[in-house]
């Protein structure tokens, strides 16, 4: 009997340094069904020359200009016959002997997305395998990216129901499409480790990490429209600034309780004001952990959350920064 085929997306620009590690991470696998295609955006650097290497094994490639990450992506799921679908940065790494694996999770002909653990690895970076089984899964997949993308597969029908990726979303676009299958499908944990995830100057997490926080909100304020018991939560958000106005919501075909989409409410909070915590607008983080606090003071202990509080309102910025420069330096000397 034949394998499933499974689709990889790779989406690529001007990470040559990296890119023939995951190409040959994707093609090691010797999966018999594999479709694979690269979308590189246009690069200057070696890129093309490297994936020109590989081509003969390759179903697709093309490299042209385009509008980011998330319409690249979309070039190759658009073409995607396979069965189950991910796609893999162009920085990233599929783990040996992982693919071969994938279909046997699907057992359920609704789920939709299954996912495993990732060891983020880098230069001066400490290796650290993500779980799979962390407490509150689904409060938390509507709240942010609780696991690594990379780490990821779902169903073609996920999107033949459901679209593709939002492609006005350039940082939040698998927040979003993930948002969009648990509203609508089962979500499985496995333990594997499905990725590898690299961290490096470069990467989109480590140099623009704040722009998360403002694609993540466009998409908890579409999420939030989607029901009829969270003008509380909508009233709340725009105290806080929190709230993307529009009139677009989500599609939902499973049902939920309220104090589910409550919960995950709380960790949209923790994670927004972690991202205001790093980018330093500690006025912001303070004013969200002070919600959290009077919203769950059982949560905001838990989660040490007072640390936010204490060292926004005491310890200058300018400290703040020379004290994450020493950090810095002190890893990168070891």
């Amino acid at each position: 009997m034949n394998d499933p085929r499974i689709t990889i997306v790779t989406p690529s620009f001007n990470q040559g340094e990296y890119l023939e590690a995951t190409i040959c991470s994707i093609l090691e696998q010797n999966y018999s069904n594999l479709e694979y295609f690269i979308i590189d955006g246009g690069s200057s650097d070696n890129s093309v020359s490297i994936i020109k290497k590989y081509e003969k094994y390759i179903n697709y490639w093309i490299s042209g200009k385009d509008g980011g990450q998330s319409e690249a992506i979309n070039k190759g799921l658009r073409m995607a016959t396979g069965d189950f679908i991910s796609w893999i940065n162009s920085d990233d790494l599929l783990q040996p002997g992982i693919l071969a694996k994938i279909p046997s999770f699907f057992e359920s002909k609704n789920t939709g997305l299954i996912f495993g653990k990732s060891v983020s690895f880098g230069e001066h970076v400490i290796e650290k395998t993500s779980r799979s089984d962390f407490d509150d899964q689904f409060p938390k997949i509507l709240a942010s990216v609780p696991f690594p993308q990379p780490a990821s597969f779902f169903r073609r029908k996920v999107l033949e129901e459901l679209g593709f990726l939002d492609e006005s979303l350039h940082f939040g676009m698998d927040y979003d499409l993930f948002v969009r299958i648990a509203l609508n499908f089962e979500i499985i944990p496995i333990d594997e480790i499905v990725s590898r995830n690299r961290y490096h100057p470069a990467s989109k997490t480590m140099s623009m990490s704040f722009n998360f926080a403002l694609d993540w909100v466009k998409v908890f304020s579409r999420l939030v429209r989607s029901f009829d018991f969270t003008s509380e939560i909508i009233a709340d958000l725009k105290n806080l600034n929190l709230y993307h106005y529009a009139e677009d919501y989500y599609e939902v075909g499973n049902s939920f309780e309220k104090k589910e989409i409550e919960k995950a409410y709380i960790y949209f909070l923790q994670e927004q004001a972690q991202f205001y915590y790093g980018a330093y607008k500690f006025r912001e983080a303070k004013n969200i952990v002070s919600r959290i606090e009077y919203l769950d003071p059982i949560f905001y202990k838990l989660y040490k959350l007072n640390n936010i509080n204490f060292r926004s309102k005491y310890i200058p910025v300018n400290m703040m920064r020379f004290f994450k420069f020493m950090r810095t330096l002190l890893n990168s000397q070891n």
